[in-house]
């Protein structure tokens, strides 16, 4: 069993209890100044080289999706930032990756609602045994895959087949 002996120091020694086996760890200590930052501030990090992308706004996936990209980039840049001065520090990089990627959206400091769990009810449902469909998405297709679907359920699977409810 090993215990961990002068565990803030320079140098820990572990060593198991019956006695043969010893290790020696050497850890380094990094003092950080933190006092160039002002109290209960928080802004969006990322790091130094790393570039944003975004899916562009013409590519082959689902509206809903392209939609909810520059809303859903809004809202997690204003809740990671405390104030409207950090979220416009931190926005350039996000705003510059949207227009690249061929949307329009500007980018507005929201103040975060702190109602976010009021209205969800902590009642257990029962869940339903369904099956679910999900055909992919394909700007390309014009069949309605939907309805053929439907129709080849309907014509293979009786009214008494566990499958007929699709």
């Amino acid at each position: 069993m090993l215990h961990a002996t002068q565990a803030f120091f320079s140098e820990q020694k572990l060593f198991k209890e019956r006695g043969t086996i010893k290790a020696y760890l050497e850890t380094e200590r990094q003092n950080t100044n933190f006092t160039n930052l002002p109290r209960n501030s928080h802004a969006p990090f990322s790091k130094p080289n790393n570039a944003t992308k975004y899916i562009h706004a013409q590519s082959n996936h689902p509206p809903n999706t392209i939609k909810k990209i520059p809303i859903a980039t809004n809202k997690r840049l204003s809740e990671l930032s405390n104030n409207e001065e950090a979220f416009n520090n931190a926005k350039k990089p996000y705003q510059e990756a949207l227009k690249n990627s061929g949307y329009e959206h500007e980018l507005q400091y929201e103040n975060p609602t702190q109602e976010t769990n009021v209205n969800k009810s902590t009642r257990k449902n029962r869940t339903k045994n369904v099956l679910w469909y999900n055909p992919p998405f394909s700007k390309n297709m014009k069949t309605n895959l939907r309805k053929v679907f439907i129709r080849t359920a309907k014509r293979n699977f009786s009214s008494d087949h566990p499958l007929h409810k699709i």
